[in-house]
C-alpha cells in the first residue's frame, strides 16, 4: 500500500469589488488571515475582452467584479 504525503488544503475566496483598490484591500486582508491563494472575480467587460471605456462596456464596468483593462 502506498501512502501519499497529504498536502494542505488551499484556502481561497472567489471575490472582486467594483474597484481595483477595494479588491486589493480585501485580498491583502484575507492573505494576512491565512488565505493561500487568490481567485479574482472579473467584471463582464473584462471577461469578454472589452476595455472599461469601450461603448459596449457602458453600465457594466465593476458591476459584478473587478475591472481590469
Amino acid at each position: 500500500m502506498i501512502i501519499e504525503k497529504q498536502k494542505p488544503w488551499l484556502i481561497r475566496t472567489y471575490a472582486g469589488h467594483s474597484s481595483a483598490e477595494a479588491s486589493n484591500t480585501l485580498y491583502k486582508k484575507n492573505l494576512k488571515k491565512g488565505q493561500t491563494g487568490l481567485s479574482v472575480a472579473f467584471d463582464l467587460p473584462t471577461q469578454t475582452g472589452y476595455d472599461s471605456d469601450h461603448i459596449l462596456a457602458k453600465g457594466e464596468v465593476g458591476k459584478v467584479g473587478v475591472p481590469i483593462s
